[in-house]
């Protein structure tokens, strides 16, 4: 997924850094059904799973390529 998140960056990137939010505030809210899907823990509980997302972030900071430039979970 880094390789594509990359290539975004450098497409969006040369436009506006601002208008990149928008592209990883999706992106955050697919990880997070993901999350929801994947594990039965998380089931009906999306404020559990943003939680949980959140110290991934902070764990991991370096597990996607726009977590590294500042574009944490909101």
């Amino acid at each position: 997924m880094n390789p594509k998140i990359r290539e975004w960056i450098q497409y969006y990137g040369k436009i506006s850094r601002r208008s990149l939010k928008s592209v990883f505030y999706y992106l955050h809210h697919r990880l997070i059904r993901w999350i929801l899907n994947k594990y039965k823990s998380f089931k009906g509980s999306k404020v559990k799973a943003v939680k949980w997302l959140r110290q991934v972030t902070v764990s991991y900071p370096n597990l996607f390529y726009h977590w590294e430039l500042g574009y944490k979970l909101v």
